[in-house]
């Protein structure tokens, strides 16, 4: 099966992790293009994005874009994605979100040493979990 589209993997995201009616596709777009536009990079790791910025040195605040895959392939993904951040030099990948359920994923990632917390930092931070790369 051939990988998405960018557009597919914003669309399953926006359908799959948000309410009806919280934004468009195409305002979806344009905050990721935004964001890439202020200084966040992507990596593209199969049919998943994850954006990410320096927040300190060797530690990257990181935001999973995911195309609807099923989690074995989902985490696949993300530990592809933090491998390559990890060969750039980081120590740390800090990743908020909203979704409880998402702790449970992280939770599965090998390797790293994986800690999660509830920081009620407004939308988009309920959860922090915290990713050791090194």
């Amino acid at each position: 099966m051939a990988e998405m589209s960018i557009k597919e993997i914003l669309s399953n995201d926006l359908k799959n992790n948000y309410p009806e009616g919280y934004t468009t596709l195409d305002q979806y777009a344009a905050g990721l293009d935004n964001a890439i536009k202020s200084g966040m990079k992507v990596i593209r790791s199969g049919d998943a994005l994850l954006i990410y910025k320096d927040i300190a040195k060797g530690v990257a605040e990181a935001h999973v874009i995911n195309g609807g895959v099923s989690i074995i392939k989902g985490i696949n993904y993300l530990f592809k994605a933090l491998m390559q951040l990890r060969e750039n030099g980081y120590k740390e990948v800090q990743i908020p979100y909203d979704k409880k359920e998402f702790a449970g994923i992280l939770s599965k990632l090998p390797i790293f040493e994986v800690t999660t917390k509830k920081i009620d930092g407004g939308e988009g931070r309920t959860y922090l979990t915290k990713v050791r790369m090194a």
